[in-house]
Parts: C-alpha cells; sequence; structure tokens
C-alpha cells in the first residue's frame, strides 16, 4: 500500500454531478480527487434533458460553448390522451428563461461526460483516478481516508472532506450507513433509445407524453437526430418479454417500426422515489443519485444532481479556506432537500397522471385537464426545477427575493457583448439597479456589479433583465450568492452596508447552528 496523499476533498464518482462538483472546486484554487469506476464513459444514454440553470453552471464550469453544438433545445411539451386530445400544452418561448440560456437543452449523456472529463484534464489543481474503485471508508476528526483499489493495488487518499457522487448503488452511502426514504412510487418501464431513419410525424424540438391507459408513453427528443420512448410495462409482463425486438418493434409500430428507427438502447427501469435521510455525516457528504432518485417525468434528475453540486461547492471553498466554520455545511441539505423533495413530489404527480390505467380514472382525468386547459390554465404548474425557490439555509428569508434564481442578462462591458457571469464572476456578488450609483461595499470579499454606473458599470443589453427583477421585488440592490441564488436584497441604499454585514455574519456563523458530528 502507497503512502496516504493529502487532498482538499475527494469525489466519488464522475458522472456529471462528480464531474461538476471537481471542476467548480479545482477552479477555486482547490487540490481534488477523482475517483471513477468506469475507465471509460459509459457509451450509451441515460440522462437526456437539462434546463436553463444547469446551461448556467456548465457556463461556469467552462464547457457549455463545447456542448451546444451536441445538443438541441426543446421548445414544447404536450399531454394528449387516447383520443389524440391536447390535454396539457407548455410552450417554451425562446430566451425567457432566467438563466440566459434556454429553457430545456436534450443532449446524450456520453457527449457530455467525455466533455466534462477533458475538462477535468485542463484544470490544474484535479487528480482524476480512472477505472479505479473505492474500497473503503474511514473518517477521522481531521480527514476523510479512502481505500482505492486501482492499478492491480491498493492505495490510500487522505481528503478534508469527501463526497459521494457515486449514483443510485452508491459505496459512500452504504459506508455512512444512510438509509432512504421511500416516496412511494415503482413502476416498471422499458426505455428505448432511437435515431429515427425518416419523418416519424412528431415535432422534432416537442416532449410528449402518451396519457392511454392501454399504454401510457413517453417520448422525448434525446439530442440533435434522436428520440427516447419510454413505455409503461403492463400487468403480466417481464423484463425478459418486453426488451425482445419483437416486442420493441410492436411498440414503436405506431410511428413507423423498424422502418423508421435504428434502435440505440433498450433498457428496463423501476421508477423510483427515493431520497436520503442524511445529506451529510462528519466530513462526507452525498450529492446526486446518492442522495436522491426520482421519476423522469420532470426531466430533474441529472439537473438536480448539478444544483447539489453548484449548492455545495462554494460552500466547502469557503470552508477549506478558514473563511466558514465547516457547520456551514449542515446549510447544503437544508436548503437542497426541501428543494429537492418538492420536485421528487412533483414529478411523482407527474406521474401519476401519465400512468393511469384505470379507463374510468383515465376519462375523468381528461375531462379535468381538458376544462383546466380550456380555462386558460395549466394544471401542472412549472415543468422548471426552479418551481421551488429555497426556503432555508443562508438566505435573509423576510427579504423580497431571498431564495430565488437571479437573473443572468446579456450585458455590455468595454465595448464587448456577453452573459453577465462571464462579465463579472460568480463570487459573492452585490448587485446594484441602473442609476445607483453610489451604491457601494466596503467588504472586499463582496463584489459590487453596477447596472448602467460606477467603475465595474456593465449595461444590459438583452435577455431576462436583472435591472427589472429588482423593481419587481422594490430593491435597490440583490446579494447574489455564487451559485446565482439570491440572499437577500436591500430595498434602500441605506440598507445595502448591513445586508452584506448580515450575509457575512450568517456564513461565518452557521445559518444551520446543528454541528459537524451528525
Amino acid at each position: 500500500m502507497n503512502a496516504a496523499i493529502d487532498f482538499d476533498c475527494a469525489v466519488v464518482g464522475a458522472g456529471p454531478t462528480g464531474a461538476v462538483l471537481a471542476a467548480l472546486l479545482a477552479q477555486r484554487g482547490r487540490r481534488v480527487l477523482v475517483v471513477e469506476r468506469d475507465e471509460r464513459v459509459f457509451p450509451l444514454p441515460r440522462a437526456v434533458h437539462l434546463d436553463h440553470e444547469i446551461a448556467r453552471v456548465l457556463q461556469e464550469v467552462g464547457v457549455m460553448d463545447r456542448l451546444l453544438p451536441t445538443m438541441s433545445p426543446a421548445t414544447e411539451y404536450r399531454f394528449e390522451n387516447a383520443a389524440g386530445e391536447l390535454l396539457v400544452h407548455v410552450v417554451m418561448e425562446p430566451g425567457s428563461a432566467r438563466s440566459g440560456w434556454e429553457g430545456s437543452y436534450m443532449f446524450v449523456q456520453p457527449e457530455l461526460e467525455q466533455i466534462l472529463r477533458d475538462r477535468l484534464g485542463e484544470l490544474v489543481g484535479v487528480t482524476a483516478w480512472f477505472g479505479a474503485e473505492c474500497v473503503a471508508l474511514a473518517q477521522t476528526d481531521e480527514a476523510v481516508e479512502l481505500t482505492v483499489r486501482r492499478g492491480g493495488g491498493t492505495e490510500t487518499a487522505r481528503a478534508r472532506f469527501a463526497v459521494g457522487c457515486d449514483g443510485a448503488s452508491s459505496f459512500v452511502r452504504s459506508a455512512l450507513a444512510v438509509a432512504m426514504d421511500d416516496l412511494g412510487f415503482d413502476e416498471p418501464w422499458v426505455v428505448i433509445d432511437t435515431k429515427p431513419k425518416r419523418d416519424i410525424g412528431l415535432e422534432p424540438a416537442t416532449a410528449y407524453q402518451f396519457c392511454d391507459p392501454a399504454r401510457p408513453t413517453t417520448c422525448v427528443p434525446a439530442g440533435p437526430g434522436r428520440r427516447r420512448w419510454e413505455f409503461m410495462l403492463l400487468p403480466g409482463e417481464t423484463r425478459e418479454s418486453i426488451a425482445t425486438p419483437e416486442s420493441v418493434w410492436r411498440l414503436l409500430a405506431p410511428w413507423g417500426g423498424e422502418a423508421a428507427f435504428e434502435l440505440v438502447r433498450v433498457a428496463v427501469y423501476r421508477f423510483h422515489a427515493l431520497i436520503a435521510r442524511q445529506w451529510r455525516v462528519g466530513r462526507t457528504l452525498l450529492a446526486g443519485d446518492a442522495a436522491h432518485q426520482m421519476p423522469p417525468f420532470m426531466g430533474q434528475g441529472m439537473c438536480s444532481g448539478i444544483r447539489d453540486a453548484a449548492n455545495l461547492a462554494w460552500k466547502l471553498d469557503l470552508v477549506l479556506g478558514g473563511a466558514a466554520p465547516s457547520a456551514l455545511l449542515d446549510s447544503y441539505e437544508a436548503e437542497r432537500a426541501p428543494h429537492l423533495r418538492h420536485i421528487v413530489e412533483t414529478s411523482i404527480a407527474l406521474g401519476r397522471v401519465v400512468c393511469e390505467q384505470d379507463a374510468q380514472r383515465a376519462k375523468e382525468r381528461d375531462a379535468f385537464l381538458l376544462a383546466t386547459r380550456r380555462a386558460g390554465g395549466n394544471p401542472l404548474g412549472g415543468q422548471d426545477g426552479q418551481a421551488a425557490r429555497l426556503a432555508d439555509g443562508v438566505l435573509r428569508r423576510e427579504s423580497a427575493g431571498a431564495g430565488e434564481l437571479f437573473p443572468q442578462p446579456h450585458v455590455r462591458s468595454g465595448g464587448a457583448e456577453a452573459r453577465l457571469d462571464d462579465v463579472v464572476g460568480t463570487d459573492v456578488r452585490l448587485v446594484v439597479g441602473t442609476g445607483d450609483r453610489s451604491i457601494s461595499s466596503d467588504d472586499p470579499r463582496t463584489r459590487v456589479v453596477s447596472l448602467g454606473g460606477g467603475a465595474e458599470a456593465v449595461v444590459e443589453c438583452g435577455g431576462p433583465s436583472a435591472s427589472a427583477w429588482l423593481r419587481e421585488h422594490g430593491a435597490v440592490a440583490a446579494l447574489v450568492r455564487p451559485d446565482h441564488y439570491v440572499y437577500g436584497t436591500a430595498a434602500t441604499a441605506a440598507d445595502v452596508a448591513e445586508l452584506v454585514e448580515s450575509f457575512w455574519n450568517d456564513v461565518t456563523n452557521n445559518p444551520s447552528r446543528s454541528g459537524e458530528s451528525r
């Protein structure tokens, strides 16, 4: 066994969640070990959707320009019944998303993961062990020690903190003896990834839910030139019987069958809804599928994991740099778990709508949805991970807009145009509205961004308006966290200094106050 190697953080698992977390930490100057069991990227598609907030995180990681040619926007979401009637219709207007990107993108996961791995290889602070397996984990008051099997032997790696991003069957979660709460959704579906060879009569940028009690079906774009189909298994069908070529072509027959498609993958899954009872044990934390799993009806599984990474990265960085106590990390679960639970419960509710197999109840469902749509309502609510704002943790709860995602406009600065984050960075920011040139901060840890005036002024020139957001919330300035969520706002210039001081006091004093030894 080799001598121990010291790191700031060990990330177990290099899927999208782990790779993004490692990159965010390394970009902040932290020494990160990545331990990934697979030598190469898994070659078949799994996740296929990311939303505008995740695009903003990937922008921060530095990979969105590389990803864009491999993705296609999704612009529409349709629920249809067995008669072809439109039950629910959600249209995602181009350029309307708060993060300055399109509302939804469809992609091929192996391509995304390879781009993320390439990015990790560019970052000085990352040591990546691919084809390596974590086989033991032990914690002390100062560090986490991992025993890793690689290259025919074992090595011990020691890190100040560790994060398990190692998927639904997480070794790290098992090593911590953390149980999962089951939210009561367990349905078998066959997932079929295809490349259409001709026009199949569906809009290429539209996701469909075919709410037919005879066979509930989902069909979504899955990246350029691809389609994903999900068919619910019926009573008496088995994993073995539904995955045969004969069964697959029979399922796809209404859209052209074997003549219309090239098969990429066929897999049978049980869609689950599970949330870990603890997201932190001492110096080790859980993120992504290791901490939660959900049905795919909102397309928020991978998105939720990357939100975990964005939330955790800036807090770990402050703790590692001595700017905050380790107990600040308890705010990670306090913030993410309620937000995540809302998304899981909404996914379950959508699943119940789609999965109804009783003909009479399906008829009643259709009547309700049709009446709601004709009245101008949307019974599904938001189809966005932002349907729930943060409600706890590092927030000034009484402040207007606290817990909301702050907009990212396109701005002009120094004669060039770019997205706001690319111009001003993603540290703690005090964003000041247009015309309030006198507002500043004496705290060197907080960057002041003036929308239209001052030494570091930027001028909005497109996309979602940050100035309008401030006006809508009756604020002259917003204190924006590194994960782009609003800590709080100031109603007047006289309130600004206290707002900034309040944030750093909360970070230093730890708003969760629940200690490290949970």
